[in-house]
């Protein structure tokens, strides 16, 4: 299963309203693939985004919504990673 297989996949299956994905929504997986950020980061923000939208009572919309969550936890990864 390829990268932007799985992050769909799993977007999909988490947001139970979404049936399949726009190209913009492709477009910024496959961004987050070029940018080398792991799949399992992408994951781990895709929950941590269903969480704290589902918990507000809000509607996510697109993948893009977490993007800013994705960035953010990639970031304190490399923070962690690097010496």
């Amino acid at each position: 299963m390829t990268y932007v297989n799985k992050v769909a996949d799993f977007y999909v299956a988490r947001f139970a309203g979404v049936r399949m994905l726009s190209a913009e929504d492709y477009t910024m997986i496959a961004e987050w693939e070029k940018q080398n950020i792991p799949v399992a980061i992408v994951l781990r923000s895709i929950n941590d985004v269903y969480y704290s939208y589902t918990s507000d009572g809000i509607e996510i919309k697109t993948i893009g919504e977490c993007d800013e969550t994705v960035r953010n936890i990639f970031r304190d990864w490399l923070e962690i990673k690097s010496p």
